[in-house]
Order: structure tokens, then C-alpha cells, then sequence
């Protein structure tokens, strides 16, 4: 590290320790580096910086820049540390989670360098803000359920969140934990009193919650005071959610007495009611339209016209997770524990999309602007996003039936390799940049990168032993920890053997999965014949049209360093000029349509500026 002799280790309490070698002490100490084991730690070559990761889902760098020599947190990289449980879009680009860790957090979509933790549930943020909330033994339960609002985020608190087996519902800003935990005098001391769903209204102002008693209640948000309460009780089971409509008029609420009730929302009064086959489970609403999504227990999705009180559309499927509506209100998405996410057409009732994912989808929700799909699933630490493909590609979104296929995704892995769908296509690689830019730059970055040389030691052998013989022979080592190197089986590397057997689409595999250092060392050892050998796969390769920009960079380190050696011999240079033949053949049609696209810019310009 940056010159100094220091080692540092990590403890499965998740404290840091940095020792001086040099001295055989204890440098310094960063306790409560991470709230789990540290698993892992990386000194930065000739930097003060020290990188550490551990199953709590985080990596933080470290630098030592303090007075005494110790280490500061530089910057960290992190998620939920269990599972997430709910995740909804706040604006079209940030995305809230509530975690089984206590934990609310904000990511964006825009960049990783915007993401942000709202901070840890506590029974006191002043216990939590001088001990931590890791230490602090009044860390509320998970957050089940949360409802967002943006209208006065700015004034007060704009989300509300209920928690698991807690009758109380807390109230944030976008940046940390509210000051108000909402919980009215009769529900005190009746612990059995659970909040299970909570709604905010678009204005900003009240925030509606049920409970498990069947009762429901309204607090204003920004004073935490109690404002409303329906019915006597509401419903005679457990009430399974509540939304409001956008103009504050009416009030849904469901429960698991199987009853859709809807409610003057100012004045509590009842406006009528809903009987539905079986007991409400989700509910998702779309302010605009004024539709109603509900899952019911009798593995059903109804459709339901808030302003004309009944059912227009009822999907059958599993058992749903989570339901989300499209901005414009003309898809229903669900996901099921049976792993499916289904895409439903509201106007014509069809089914029109389905994929299977690794493991459940536990709860998803639609960007505002209908370009992404956020998706949690259960016992993953990730939030998995989705683009929408109709918005940047022709897709044909027609019925599909019973026997149609589904779609099968692995949420766990990406494959960088696509399908060919025409012949004219020319595939990328879809490997970083750095990968295939500087491959030809490879010796400046070995120069400047260059270490200082190590002094070399005193006892170092000058002499290297003989057998005694007519003739001088070096004596080859039997022991096989000695350093003396062996030439024996030097004559091509493991890389020119593969070269040597013409399987090409195993030599443009490992070259894909090569560094570009080694690529360079093999390219530059290449003799006469593996030479001929290179070209021919790489000729290969460009027939089939993928990987085109690694190939371009390979050719072209093949001619910066063996130019002279291909123009002396005639068989390399006939190798590179069929080479030269089928890299036209690809690359024409492509500089043709570069040109007409910028011909057409240019017209542009010049017509419009």
C-alpha cells in the first residue's frame, strides 16, 4: 500500500484491522466496517486505498488519509442485506425498496453514484443516530408495505410504511426516516392490532390505512393527527388494501370478507358496495382511469370500474405476488408464485406476454413514463430491471393461448451472446470497451505502469551447475521447487497448440475469454506457421459476422507487429489478402449504410441550422 509495508485483515464481527509489518504492531483499527463478516480485502497498488466487501451486500473502499495514519470511508456500493420485499418507482427514474433488513432505499436508473439509503426503521432515531441502529436494540420489524407520493415531498413526509406484526405506521421524507408514527389511543395497547396496507392520497396530504381488525383510518401526514375513520368497523376480516381515486372523492378498501366498499372520502360515508367470489388478497389502483386491479384468493384477477362499481374484466391465473398497470392504463402485469409474469391487453382481454423467471416474483411496479419494469424476487438481494421493448422495437403483441410456449429467464445470469436473425446482421461482442481499445496501446500502458525495481539479493548464484562430460551440459533440476527454468517444452504455447489443431471456434472462444496482456504475448509470439494459422480463424470468425470489434482489433495488432515478416513471406501474404477478401465482403455494406446516415445528418444540419 502506497510504499508501506502494512496488512490488513478483517474479522467475521465486520471489523477491519491494519497491521505495520515493519514494526510487528497493531496500526490502526476500522470497527463496525460492515454489519456482517468481512469476507474479502484488496489493497490498491501504490494508492492508500483498500477495498472491502462481505455478505452484508456492500463494497466500501477505504483510504488512509488521516492524521495518525488510519482509514476513512471514500465511497461504498450498496443493497439490501435480505432479501427486498416491495419495490415502487417514485419518479420515472428513482426506485424505492423496503428490505426483510429494516431498511428503505432509493436507486436510480440513471447512474449507481445516485443510489442512497433512507436509513434503518427505529423506535428512536436519536438512540440510533448515537449508537447505530446494528447496536440499537430498538430496530422496528421489516416494512411489508409502503405507499409514495410526490405531490408535497418537498413540505413534509411523502411516504408511509407499515410494518410486519406492528399495528404502527411510520411515516419518510425521500431522504430519511419521518418524525411521525401514526397509531390511534384505541389501538394502543392491543397488540393484536396489525397495519397491513397503507395508501397515500395524491395530494400529498393523508395517508389511509387498514387493519387487521377490519377497521379503517385516515391521518393527515404532515401533522401525524388523526383526521377519519370508515365504517364501524369497515369490514368484518382483515382489510387487504385501500386506494384512493385522484380527485380525494372516493375511497376502496378490500378485505378478506370477500366485500369491495367504497367510501365518501372526506366524509366516510359509504357510496356502495362490492361482493366478490372470494376474499381480496392485492389491490393495485390507477388514478387516472379510475380502474381497480384486484387478486382475489380464488387464484382470479378482477378488473373493477371505480366509478361504475363492478367488474369489467376478470383474468384467471395463479397465485398472484403483485399486480402492476401500465401509465396508460391498457396493460395489467401479474406475477404468480408459480414464477410467470403475464402481460394482459385490458381493451381486448387477451393475454399478450409471458416469461418465466429463476425464482418468484414477490413484487414489481411500472415506471411512470411505461419504460422499465422493477421486479424483486424472493431470496435474492437484487432489484432487477426490465426495458420495455415496444418502445424502441416493432413487437407484434398478439393473443397467445394456453399451449403457447413461455418465455423461460434467468434473472441470475446475462449472456452477452445474441441469436442471429438475418444474415446482414454484424454482431458486437457486448465485452467493455477497455477489453478490445487498448490492445494496440498495451506497451505504453506496461511502461507506464511499470513498478520500481526490486533490489536484487546479496546471495543471488552466479554460477549455473555443468554435468561433467566430454561435452558442456547444463544439469537439469529433479526438484521440482527449483527455480531453474526448463526450455525442453517451450516451442509453442498452449495458445499455438490450439492454433495448431485448426479448431477455430475454440481459438476465437478462448480469445474472447483471454486478457488483453495475454493476447498481446500470444499474438506477438506467433511463428510462420501459427501465423497462417491466426489469420484463418480470424477469417472465420468474420464469416460469421460476431465478436466484429475484437476481430478488428486483433487484425490490427497482427499487422502492427508482424507487418515486415507477412510482406517478406509469400504465403502469409496470400493468407492476409483472402483475409482482406471476406473482411470487404462484411464491412462494405456496413460503410455504406455509416455513409447514407451521415449524408442524411449533414442534410439535416445544414436544411434546419
Amino acid at each position: 500500500m502506497d510504499g508501506v509495508a502494512h496488512m490488513a485483515t478483517g474479522s467475521p464481527l465486520g471489523h477491519v484491522s491494519v497491521w505495520d509489518l515493519d514494526k510487528h504492531q497493531l496500526h490502526s483499527q476500522m470497527t463496525g466496517a460492515h454489519e456482517a463478516s468481512v469476507t474479502s480485502l484488496h489493497y490498491l497498488p501504490e494508492e492508500p486505498l483498500l477495498l472491502t466487501s462481505s455478505p452484508d451486500n456492500s463494497l466500501r473502499m477505504w483510504i488512509f488519509d488521516e492524521s495518525d495514519g488510519s482509514g476513512r470511508l471514500l465511497k461504498q456500493q450498496c443493497g439490501h442485506s435480505a432479501p427486498p420485499c416491495k419495490v415502487r418507482f417514485r419518479t420515472a427514474t428513482d426506485i424505492l425498496t423496503s428490505g426483510l433488513d429494516s431498511c428503505l432505499r432509493s436507486f436510480s436508473t440513471l447512474g449507481d453514484n445516485l443510489n442512497k439509503s433512507l436509513g434503518q426503521a427505529s423506535y428512536s432515531r436519536r438512540k440510533a443516530k448515537k449508537l447505530g441502529v446494528a447496536r440499537e436494540l430498538g430496530k422496528m420489524p421489516p416494512i411489508l408495505d409502503f405507499a409514495v407520493e410526490v405531490t408535497r415531498e418537498k413540505e413534509w413526509d411523502s411516504i408511509a410504511a407499515c410494518h410486519r406484526n406492528l399495528g404502527t405506521v411510520t411515516t419518510w421524507t425521500c431522504n430519511r426516516m419521518g418524525q411521525h408514527k401514526l397509531l390511534h389511543d384505541r389501538f394502543r395497547g392491543r397488540p393484536h392490532v396489525l397495519a397491513l396496507c397503507v395508501s397515500v392520497s395524491y395530494c400529498g396530504n393523508f395517508v389511509t390505512i387498514g387493519y387487521s381488525c377490519g377497521e379503517v383510518d385516515r391521518f393527515n401526514i404532515q401533522s401525524g393527527l388523526h383526521r377519519q375513520t370508515y365504517g364501524s368497523p369497515a369490514h368484518q376480516g382483515a382489510v387487504r388494501g385501500t386506494a384512493s381515486d385522484s380527485l380525494n372523492q372516493a375511497l376502496v378498501t378490500g378485505a378478506g370478507d370477500g366485500w369491495l366498499k367504497f367510501w365518501l372520502f372526506r366524509e366516510g360515508d359509504p357510496l356502495g358496495a362490492l361482493q366478490l367470489s372470494s376474499a381480496v388478497s392485492k389491490m393495485e389502483m390507477h388514478r387516472e382511469s379510475g380502474l381497480l386491479a384486484v387478486a382475489t384468493d380464488d387464484l382470479s384477477v378482477l378488473v373493477v370500474d371505480v366509478e361504475l362499481q363492478r367488474v369489467v374484466r376478470t383474468f384467471a391465473t395463479s397465485r398472484v405476488t403483485d399486480m402492476a398497470l401500465s401509465p396508460d392504463a391498457r396493460w395489467l402485469l401479474t406475477a404468480s408464485m408459480d414464477s410467470l409474469i403475464h402481460t394482459w391487453d385490458l381493451p381486448s382481454g387477451c393475454l399478450v406476454d409471458s416469461f418465466q423467471v429463476a425464482s418468484p416474483c414477490t413484487s414489481m411496479h411500472l415506471s411512470p413514463s411505461g419504460e422499465y419494469l422493477a421486479t424483486c424476487h424472493a431470496d435474492d438481494l437484487g432489484v432487477y430491471l426490465w426495458s420495455n421493448r415496444t418502445l424502441y422495437s416493432k413487437v407484434t403483441l398478439d393473443p397467445l393461448s394456453a399451449q403457447d410456449h413461455v418465455i423461460k429467464t434467468d434473472v441470475t445470469k446475462k449472456d452477452g451472446a445474441q441469436e442471429q436473425k438475418e444474415e446482414e446482421m454484424v454482431i458486437l461482442s457486448l465485452l467493455p470497451q477497455s477489453r478490445w481499445q487498448n490492445i494496440l496501446n498495451v506497451d505504453v500502458i506496461k511502461r507506464r505502469n511499470k513498478p520500481k525495481e526490486k533490489q536484487r539479493p546479496k546471495a543471488a548464484p552466479f554460477f549455473i551447475p555443468t554435468v561433467a562430460g566430454l561435452e558442456p551440459k547444463f544439469a537439469s533440476s529433479e526438484n521440482p521447487e527449483s527455480k531453474m527454468v526448463s526450455y525442453s517444452g517451450l516451442d509453442l504455447s498452449a495458445f499455438g497448440k490450439l492454433l495448431s489443431s485448426r479448431d477455430y471456434g475454440v481459438v476465437l472462444e478462448k480469445l474472447r475469454h483471454m486478457g488483453t496482456s495475454s493476447i498481446d504475448v500470444e499474438i506477438r509470439s506467433l511463428g510462420l506457421d501459427v501465423t497462417l494459422n491466426f489469420m484463418d480463424a480470424v477469417r472465420e470468425g468474420l464469416q460469421t459476422r460476431r465478436d466484429f470489434e475484437l476481430l478488428e482489433s486483433y487484425i490490427a495488432l497482427l499487422l502492427k507487429v508482424h507487418a515486415d515478416a507477412i510482406a517478406l513471406e509469400p504465403l502469409l501474404s496470400d493468407g492476409l489478402r483472402h483475409l482482406c477478401t471476406v473482411h470487404h465482403a462484411v464491412w462494405d455494406p456496413l460503410q455504406c449504410l455509416f455513409e447514407q446516415s451521415l449524408c442524411i445528418a449533414n442534410y439535416l444540419r445544414s436544411a434546419i441550422l
